[in-house]
């Protein structure tokens, strides 16, 4: 099946779209009839912020998404595991939700963005609608990217996550688990995900003591590694482990666990012999007590192979096909 990639729709909201609480419209793709139970919209969502001005309540069909609580509580209302972010980049006034049946799935910040994805769930949902659904995590090129069986549906690029003031990892990992929970599977654990998007095998090295954390000060600052240190990615300081080892970090306190990787020496304080980024720490909720007891679990790295079939090709394709249209048209 060939997708029709040469009049993509208008990258802007419709003109009577009201500020805050008109109602949304559903953008669909040039794509065959589904045979499948399973719709895949596109829905246009006025920006607002979380939590409201006072007297204005969120309307029903703006449900919230992506979430990792875990990680990163938003503000506002839950819904389940799925918790609705708030666009902090200003350039986008707007969003466009990506829902697969009753599920808000993906917003991203254009409408060309999430044609594109539409349309490849839309294909997966037709040809294989009575195949089990694989959604995988992986490391494409840097670029934490999901696929659903062997298409790529999305790359999480900084820019991305940056409209959403968190980490690619993050964001990856959350939207994977709204598109499981759609297609009525099991969400992944955030290790459970990070250790499929990197791509990590356990080597029986344990490891324990006291861990803390840093993250506003060193902001921005040079790493041992030489990298700039930013405390929303999940990394951390260790005195003498090799540089990029990975570490399942579990707080023995409540038991929550993160994976981080090593890029900077530390810490220099008593009897603590693990650093975490501001972000790990909030991961297993360490935040505010500052120094926990953990044990940690040492990984490595596996080849990774990212899906190369035509239909991933494809894809590829689309994907730089509609990065060239936002960058010729960026409003």
């Amino acid at each position: 099946m060939a997708f029709n990639s040469d009049d993509p729709p208008s990258d802007r909201p419709p003109s009577e779209a009201p500020l805050w609480l008109g109602d949304a419209f559903n953008s669909m793709a040039v794509m065959p009839e589904l045979s499948t139970p399973l719709s895949v919209d596109v829905t246009y969502v006025p920006r607002f912020h979380l939590p409201l001005p006072e007297g204005v309540e969120m309307p029903s069909a703006f449900q919230p998404i992506a979430s990792d609580h875990q990680c990163m509580p938003f503000p506002g209302e839950e819904v389940g595991l799925l918790t609705r972010p708030v666009l902090a980049n200003d350039k986008h006034q707007a969003s466009y939700q990506v829902w697969v049946g009753k599920y808000p799935v993906f917003e991203l910040p254009t409408e060309i963005r999430a044609d594109w994805v539409a349309q490849r769930l839309r294909y997966q949902l037709e040809e294989f609608s009575l195949e089990p659904m694989n959604v995988r995590l992986v490391q494409r090129d840097g670029v934490p990217t999901l696929y659903l069986n062997d298409q790529l549906l999305v790359m999480v690029h900084d820019d991305l996550a940056t409209a959403y003031d968190r980490s690619a990892d993050l964001l990856a990992i959350a939207w994977a688990n709204n598109l499981l929970i759609a297609l009525g599977q099991s969400p992944m654990s955030l290790v459970e995900a990070q250790t499929q998007l990197y791509g990590l095998a356990y080597t029986g090295e344990v490891m324990d003591g006291l861990a803390s954390w840093y993250g506003p000060y060193f902001h921005g600052r040079i790493t041992a590694t030489g990298e700039t240190f930013d405390q929303t990615e999940l990394t951390a300081a260790h005195p003498s482990l090799p540089f990029g080892t990975y570490l399942e970090v579990i707080n023995l306190d409540n038991d929550q666990s993160v994976i981080v990787r090593i890029n900077d020496r530390g810490p220099y304080v008593g009897e603590r012999s693990l650093d975490l980024s501001h972000q790990a720490a909030q991961c297993i909720n360490s935040e505010g007590s500052g120094v926990v007891n953990y044990e940690a679990h040492v990984l490595a790295a596996l080849p990774q192979t990212p899906p190369t079939s035509s239909a991933a090709l494809v894809n590829d394709h689309l994907i730089a096909q509609a990065q060239e249209r936002l960058q010729d048209n960026p409003s």
